[in-house]
């Protein structure tokens, strides 16, 4: 896949961080929680394409930066760091798109900052790998 595909990953998963903040303004905290986990995905499969070309087809996060990590220090942190989190976001993933669940806010608020800190932290991945 191309940059261009790599930078279109990247902007939608802005967006979709953009979007599970303004569910947890209006109290949506199901809708936070799956935008946080596709901002999420998208933006380590968006970074995993401009370091590695490629990326796995799934949509489980730490098989994505267990991916990344070999690649990059910081997503290794993350990882050693954020694992369990990280674990407990996909599977609230899949609970927000097959089953009736509620969140409550501070888990949904938990998960939309997880996502920013995803971002903070394996965005250096990208630079890493140009520089």
């Amino acid at each position: 896949m191309s940059y261009r595909y790599a930078s279109e990953f990247l902007r939608k998963a802005k967006e979709f961080l953009d979007l599970a903040e303004l569910s947890l303004d209006k109290g949506y905290y199901d809708l936070a929680v799956f935008n946080a986990h596709q901002a999420t995905e998208l933006f380590l499969k968006g970074i995993l394409l401009k370091v590695l070309g490629t990326f796995p087809r799934t949509h489980d996060l730490v098989e994505l930066i267990e991916v990344l990590s070999e690649e990059c220090e910081e997503a290794r942190r993350l990882l050693k760091e954020r694992m369990e989190r990280l674990e407990h976001l996909t599977d609230a993933y899949f609970t927000t798109r097959y089953v009736p669940r509620k969140f409550r806010r501070d888990l949904a608020e938990l998960f939309v900052n997880l996502a920013s800190e995803v971002m903070d932290f394996v965005g250096s991945c990208e630079e890493t790998k140009e520089g």
